[in-house]
């Protein structure tokens, strides 16, 4: 033995490895050997020995020999010398499984599958590692098979087909968006004209108007005097002693009645600038509602194109499992696509009627029925110059009015508050018969003229407010033209981005996704040669891809117009034709293809 190990270096640690490994799986439990061989066969793949140490190999070693249990930290030479050549010794290693001595690494030891449950763990076969977990919707579904099919009566083929891949209901869209004269068509002047006329918020910043009117006649009326009778030291002498009359007037000093009335009309003023304020916020929520309407309905259009293109599609590919042409997993697959089209082309429906309700209370009436609004949602619309809008914008809208008058106003309440110490007079005055000295009667006076003293109260915490005031109004207008400069730049970045985006897809993306889409299809039909390099998941990408293109598109489309209804509100532009329009530019093309792509295919 020992001369037959010297002639044989290299596969003397096989046998010793055998011999160990053979002793130890003699303790093994039967229910472990029993769970082993339950388990179908996989491709095998060693534990490396230096790596890590079965347990339960260690254990039966140690009761069958006695020898103590082999430290996990410290391996043996011969475990390290084994690990170094078992990639160079196959049969041995297929021997060694075949006694059940070596074990199968399972690719769910990762430390994510500690926490999954005994029956995932207990996966071993490639069909149980991709089986659907039964916590996910459709997972209980039943396999996808065809029964074979008798060559005497092909037709059973065709009707098992059929009823495996049956047709799906032909969806119509009962809104009508166009072509349809005797519904009313509305353009975006009559909802913006029907809006001002009909909304309650303009109604109720005309009134603020006519409070604010009456404030400021109210605040300069000067105060009324106080007329009376008096009677003084009656009874005193036996008789009536002093009747008459008196009279008393507040004389205001110092322009005070002045400064509150001008304080009064600012505000007067003020609400004025927010009736155009509220006019413009309304006009601006008509045009992005009409302009979300338009997008609706081209989505609505687009969705039902959808729908019947992977309709015809799905209908295709089953007549071609009917031939023998595709497998059965191609039609399910492309019906799951069309069926989501029309998850889409509902949801667009939705979308669209939504639209027309929102804009519907805008004008005053939330069940008017849904006209046809004149107009194209796909219009590409020309560029904006920037710093016209922004020069316009800084110096005609209300906010930075609003903030100028703020900042007089705040001045005239520091002189208001200024001159409110100074004194107003006090003028008391009475006419009386003296019926002391009877029968003689006189006609007497009083006349009292008093002012307060200044004293304690010189107003000086409302002066100190009211300067405080200024300072903070007189920065309002500095931070109404910020904010406005930054709301500015921000819609007219979404409207050049998206502009140019709508104009990429309309010209460039969307024909090159539909060449590519009809270009795939085909090449996966042709039978044989070029046909067989196309498999079928390309054409489900390039239907994908032609979809999420087109969605894109209406995504492009809707960030244009929701920024340019923006860009009008912002300007608070009543007529579109104002808005400062840019020298037209096309965007910069995209780079030319090297081949005919047409030609190709």
């Amino acid at each position: 033995m020992t001369q037959h190990l010297r002639q044989q270096p290299d596969s003397w640690w096989i046998q010793s490895l055998l011999a160990i490994a053979l002793s130890g799986c003699a303790t093994t439990s039967p229910s472990s050997k029993l769970d082993a061989a339950k388990r179908e066969p996989v491709p095998p793949v060693v534990r490396p020995a230096a790596a890590s140490t079965p347990e339960t190999l260690d254990d039966a070693r140690s009761e069958t020999r006695g020898r103590p249990r082999l430290n996990d930290q410290k391996e043996s030479p011969i475990r390290a010398q084994a690990s170094d050549r078992k990639a160079r010794e196959d049969q041995a290693a297929q021997d060694a499984a075949d006694a059940g001595a070596i074990q199968l690494v399972s690719y769910d030891d990762d430390p994510v599958s500690e926490t999954r449950s005994s029956t995932a763990k207990a996966r071993s076969t490639l069909s149980d590692r991709l089986r659907i977990p039964e916590e996910l919707p459709g997972a209980d579904a039943p396999p996808l098979t065809l029964a074979p099919s008798d060559p005497s009566h092909p037709e059973d083929k065709g009707l098992a087909i059929d009823t495996l891949f049956p047709g799906l209901p032909r969806l119509a869209s009962e809104i009508r968006t166009e072509g349809a004269p005797e519904l009313v068509h509305l353009t975006l002047t009559d909802l913006e004209q029907m809006a001002l006329n009909n909304n309650p918020l303009i109604t109720q910043a005309a009134a603020d108007i006519e409070a604010a009117m009456g404030g400021a006649v109210q605040a300069g009326a000067y105060p009324n005097p106080t007329v009376g009778y008096e009677a003084d030291t009656v009874g005193s002498s036996g008789t009536r002693n002093y009747q008459g009359m008196y009279f008393i007037q507040d004389i205001v000093t110092a322009g005070k009645l002045d400064l509150a009335r001008s304080i009064a009309n600012v505000d007067l003023m003020n609400k004025q600038l927010a009736l155009r304020k509220a006019r413009a916020e309304l006009l601006q929520k008509v045009r992005n509602g009409y302009y979300v309407m338009l997008v609706a309905r081209e989505n609505l259009k687009y969705s039902e194109a959808i729908v019947v293109l992977t309709n015809e599609v799905f209908r295709v590919q089953v007549e071609q499992l009917k031939g023998g042409q595709a497998a059965a997993y191609e039609p399910m697959q492309l019906r799951a696509l069309a069926v989501q089209a029309r998850g889409a082309f509902q949801g667009a429906k939705l979308r669209y009627v939504s639209a027309w309700k929102q804009l519907a209370t805008l004008l005053g009436d939330a069940n008017m029925p849904t006209p046809i609004l004149d107009g194209v949602g796909a219009q590409v619309n020309l560029p904006i110059d920037y710093e016209a809008s922004l020069a316009y914008l800084l110096s005609t809208h209300t906010d930075v009015l609003t903030a100028r008058n703020l900042e007089f106003r705040a001045r005239l309440n520091v002189r208001l508050a200024e001159v409110t110490p100074v004194p107003d007079v006090k003028v008391y005055s009475a006419i009386q018969r003296d019926f002391t000295t009877p029968p003689i009667g006189r006609t007497t006076y009083n006349l009292q003229i008093g002012v307060p003293v200044p004293v304690f109260n010189q107003n000086r915490g409302g002066i100190q407010k009211a300067r405080g005031e200024l300072v903070r109004a007189a920065e309002q207008l500095g931070t109404a033209r910020l904010e406005l400069a930054s709301q500015l730049a921000d819609a007219f970045e979404r409207h050049e981005y998206n502009r140019i985006l709508m104009q990429y897809y309309h010209d460039q993306i969307l024909p090159d996704q539909a060449r590519v889409y009809r270009g795939v299809y085909e090449r996966h039909q042709q039978a044989g040669g070029v046909g067989e390099q196309v498999a079928f998941v390309d054409i489900i990408v390039a239907q994908q891809n032609l979809v999420a293109s087109i969605t894109s598109y209406i995504a492009a489309m809707n960030g244009q117009w929701g920024a340019y209804a923006d860009l009008t509100g912002l300007l608070q532009l009543e007529d579109l034709n104002l808005l400062p329009l840019a020298t037209p530019s096309a965007p910069p093309p995209a780079p030319a293809l090297p081949i005919d792509i047409d030609e190709k295919m």
